[in-house]
């Protein structure tokens, strides 16, 4: 069972407002929330970037959480897989990856998986000539990462997105 829960009442999280009180305040009562459930205590999050990244690894161990930043991919990914409990943060975490049962049950998807007009000209014309590839491609990003946590018929896998955008 593969369950995508989008967050409408998640802060805009950014570069700048990533350590604003409010920012943080949800991030930890999610985070809060999740482990005080013992089978979210293997939380995947997946960053939009290394800056995002690093602050909230900064702001989880503060707190008290065990939080693995992944540096290089394999090496921290293995790490993460020996401790028992434990957050593991990463900007390139959603591909390649198999967080099938026990490995992991939630993933936080701290921005949707949509791509950069400014830089990549393909993405830039397909959202100016054809929004319903563009809305695909999206789409189809999405499932590609909700399908990391629950790989199999029987597996149960928690999604949850808090970026806004994925609600319209």
């Amino acid at each position: 069972q593969r369950l995508v829960i989008y967050l409408n009442d998640s802060p805009k999280i950014s570069n700048n407002t990533i350590t604003s009180k409010q920012v943080v305040d949800y991030l930890l009562s999610i985070i809060n929330y999740l482990y005080s459930m013992k089978r979210f205590r293997r939380i995947v999050i997946h960053s939009v970037n290394n800056f995002i990244r690093d602050v909230l690894a900064s702001i989880l161990e503060s707190n008290g959480y065990n939080v693995i930043v992944t540096e290089n991919l394999e090496k921290d990914f293995q790490k993460w897989l020996n401790t028992k409990e434990g957050i593991i943060i990463s900007s390139a975490l959603s591909e390649g990856v198999d967080l099938k049962y026990d490995i992991a049950r939630v993933q936080i998807l701290v921005k949707m998986p949509i791509p950069d007009t400014r830089k990549d000209p393909h993405t830039r014309w397909m959202k100016s000539n054809d929004i319903e590839i563009y809305n695909y491609y999206i789409a189809q990003k999405m499932v590609q990462i909700a399908g990391r946590i629950c790989r199999a018929h029987d597996d149960v896998g928690v999604t949850i997105v808090l970026d806004r955008r994925g609600i319209t």
